[in-house]
């Protein structure tokens, strides 16, 4: 359904804000690693400060204006940059920091759901930001947080205990997830500290109007038809002035009541709960949505129930550290999923080279610790470090026709193995070393983003993500281990990324001048390349 535009447009909570001039530290449990020094975590705010200062640009005068209902929250809302708490939860890097009331004044946020009557008031919430860095591309919200009177007992401060990774174990309320321009994103209510109920923006596509056979059944047996629907609205405040209601979700709930039995005399009457109907957009089943799974699995992760390992059936999803039961759920209310087994199975964690000649050399240069970077980080925390993952390198012709190919194999005992395939017949054997190297980083990120579950079956979004956020370090690890110029190194690294320059030519075109490169260039330094006519030869 089309919903109004809020008032001034939400942003999403964050995690329990530390002063980070004298020193940062996370308050979180063993799966919550904060960056290890003050340094860091100093080097981690004042990026994701740069971030959020170019996507959310400041309109001083949308920023002067009274709250009104088309201005968006991150005009008016700004975040305490000096008073954030760095940490990493479900593997992605976190900034958390309350609203800077100096610059911003309070914001309140309610909920009420019409029909019930159902509210959680604007006057026991609080509001703060959430900058989460997920392979390297940023996301922000703000998270609201509303304590129920009976939860508070008249103590606001109670709030304060509650941050995305850290909650109450009594905590009955609500939290509440928006971006920074006002889309709401998930809100999860709680009664002493389980998860209750759902409200969702995606909840439409859940209910449809009763009709058909069920509906047909209940008509023959006389049975009496109820529907009701229910509303969530939001209101928002800002320094005290209300800034408008928006309606967040509608579902529809329809019951039969009366006898079961076709108009005889025997059985005895009853409320049969019915799918939900659709109300004008809305969706659910129940007064109160369903809670959602423990975790939801990746793409990765669909069937694993249908994937054996060592002969022994993958038969349980657990959380990756960092789940709700510590903590929220995280804004999008997917939390990832690892796989077990049997307790019995070994466990090993390795890079595995089974590739020859000088494919073997050069995978073991690039596996090396003396390498620096994002992706030598990958390499070494990952792939060498994780107890999730084994990465196997090995020789295959079952390359789907390319010179390489990452793919998940098994996936079992908590633990996922994923092979980098050599196709020996397609890869030149006379290519440089920095060519192959370049191929075998590409497929490295691949498997990085299987592990992940990041995009899993759609190869353009990886290779869009990879032109905007690792050319520069294939580039850097091509010259830390072969010594390869700056132009060969940035041109080998938009190698394999053929179908982003078809489908963003303007994109990939500003990409590569950004490296001072064209396609002429970038084919025939890399053509050489493939020839071995230049670069690090094998032999």
């Amino acid at each position: 359904m089309k919903k109004p535009k809020p008032a001034f447009k939400n942003l999403i909570l964050l995690c329990a804000p530390v002063a980070l001039a004298a020193m940062i530290v996370g308050s979180c449990k063993k799966d919550n690693h904060s960056p290890g020094t003050p340094a860091a975590a100093l080097a981690a705010v004042t990026e994701a400060k740069s971030w959020y200062e170019n996507a959310y640009p400041a309109n001083t005068k949308l920023a002067t204006q009274d709250a009104s209902e088309d201005q968006d929250w991150s005009q008016g809302v700004k975040p305490d940059w000096s008073n954030g708490a760095v940490y990493t939860r479900f593997d992605d890097d976190v900034v958390e920091m309350p609203v800077d009331a100096t610059i911003s004044g309070k914001l309140n946020i309610g909920l009420k759901e019409q029909t019930s009557g159902t509210e959680f008031k604007a006057a026991n919430s609080k509001s703060s930001f959430l900058l989460i860095k997920t392979l390297g591309t940023y996301h922000a919200y703000i998270m609201t947080i509303i304590g129920d009177p009976l939860y508070l007992k008249g103590d606001l401060t109670k709030l304060d205990n509650n941050k995305y990774n850290k909650r109450d174990s009594d905590f009955t309320g609500v939290v509440l997830y928006s971006t920074p321009k006002g889309k709401f994103v998930s809100a999860w209510t709680y009664n002493s500290g389980k998860i209750s109920g759902q409200i969702s923006p995606d909840s439409a596509s859940a209910g449809a109007v009763t009709t058909g056979k069920e509906h047909t059944n209940a008509i023959k047996t006389n049975l009496t038809e109820t529907t009701t629907c229910y509303t969530w609205t939001q209101t928002s405040s800002y320094n005290g002035q209300t800034t408008g209601t928006v309606v967040l979700e509608h579902y529809c709930v329809t019951t039969y009541s009366g006898s079961l039995d076709s108009g005889s005399g025997g059985g005895g009457g009853g409320s049969i709960p019915v799918a939900g109907t659709g109300g004008g957009g809305g969706g659910g089943s129940t007064t109160t949505p369903p809670p959602p799974a423990p975790c939801v699995p990746t793409n990765a992760l669909d069937n694993v129930d249908k994937i054996k390992v060592n002969s022994l059936t993958v038969n349980k999803l657990q959380p990756l550290p960092g789940d709700p039961e510590t903590g929220f759920p995280p804004p999008t209310g997917k939390v990832p999923c690892t796989t077990v087994t049997d307790a019995s199975v070994p466990i090993t964690t390795t890079i595995t080279n089974d590739l020859k000649g000088c494919n073997g050399d050069v995978v073991s240069k690039l596996i090396s610790k003396d390498l620096t970077g994002d992706i030598s980080d990958i390499i070494q925390k990952v792939f060498k470090s994780s107890d999730k993952i084994n990465l196997h390198f090995v020789e295959s012709s079952k390359t789907n026709g390319g010179p390489a190919l990452s793919t998940i194999t098994s996936v079992g005992s908590d633990r996922m193995n994923i092979e980098v395939r050599v196709n020996t017949s397609v890869l030149p054997g006379d290519a440089s070393q920095d060519y192959k190297a370049s191929i075998f980083i590409h497929e490295i990120i691949h498997s990085y983003y299987l592990y992940k579950g990041f995009n899993l079956n759609d190869q353009l979004k990886q290779h869009t993500d990879i032109a905007h956020n690792y050319i520069a370090d294939i580039a850097s690890m091509l010259t830390q281990a072969f010594g390869t110029d700056s132009a060969n190194a940035n041109a080998l690294a938009f190698g394999g990324l053929k179908d982003f320059a078809v489908k963003y030519p303007t994109d990939y075109n500003k990409l590569l001048q950004d490296k001072g490169l064209t396609e002429q260039q970038r084919n025939s330094y890399t053509e050489w390349q493939r020839a071995g006519l230049s670069g690090k030869k094998c032999n």
